[in-house]
């Protein structure tokens, strides 16, 4: 009896390591799917914990890998100008992407947006997820207000917030060492400052990142719109929480 079990405990223990194998195998296979459509346009979070002060679980490592966006998505990037960027391993708000390495933000330190009434700089974050942004401000949206740029924006388009813009120029920046943004273009995100005026990103000068505000109706050849693609991924918790009761029915 005891031979038996010893073997019935050997068999499953291959298994297991048989299936871990196929996992990883169909994980990398994807990495390297991703990484042939997008080239640099893709970063993961491997790369990002190479130059930026995180590290992420293995448990969130897991949940990047099993949410690459399937091919089609990655094609339609390629073909509209987006790049994907991992998101940081717990969220993140403006001040906070600053604090990792602030001589990439016009201001170092302090700051209009520092103050404790623009509370977008803290309350709008990046999440744990991947981000998926236009590399260039919409096509025709400057010398338009607001409301008309939103006309702009297909179905499957949202605007980002202040935090996923910067989290996702600085990361860019950080792993491929091009900057995103650059030109005399300030873009719109979707945080507000307690006025109510709109939150710009941009340009990223030599000086570093600027963060402006101005207000939604003014109109100006400088001011252009961000993108973002509106896929509807679950939190990481949510997406971890969901394999397990997969697993278990």
């Amino acid at each position: 009896m005891k031979e038996l079990k010893n073997a019935k405990n050997s068999a499953f223990v291959r298994r297991e390591a048989k299936q871990r194998m196929e996992n990883e195998t169909i994980l990398n296979d994807k990495e390297a799917v991703a990484r042939l459509i997008l080239g640099d346009d893709i970063i993961f979070p491997s790369e990002i914990s190479k130059v930026r002060k995180v590290q992420y679980t293995d448990a969130q490592l897991k949940y990047f890998f099993e949410t690459i966006p399937d091919q089609e998505v990655l094609h339609w990037c390629k073909a509209n100008q987006y790049a994907i960027i991992a998101g940081p391993p717990f969220p993140m708000g403006v001040l906070k992407i600053r604090s990792l390495k602030p001589e990439l933000f016009f201001s170092k330190k302090n700051g209009w947006y520092e103050k404790e009434q623009y509370i977008f700089s803290r309350k709008d974050k990046v999440g744990t997820k991947w981000i998926i942004i236009k590399k260039v401000p919409v096509p025709n949206s400057t010398n338009k207000n607001w409301h008309e740029q939103l006309f702009l924006l297909l179905k499957k388009e949202r605007v980002p917030n202040a935090a996923e813009m910067c989290w996702f120029i600085t990361t860019f920046y950080e792993v491929n060492r091009i900057k995103l943004f650059d030109k005399e273009i300030y873009v719109r995100t979707s945080s507000v400052t307690f006025e109510g005026m709109r939150v710009l990103v941009g340009p990223f000068s030599s000086d570093g990142l600027i963060i402006s505000g101005y207000w939604d109706e003014s109109k100006f050849p400088v001011f252009g719109l961000a993108a973002s693609l509106n896929l509807k991924f679950k939190t990481g918790l949510e997406q971890l929480e969901q394999n397990n009761w997969n697993k278990r029915t």
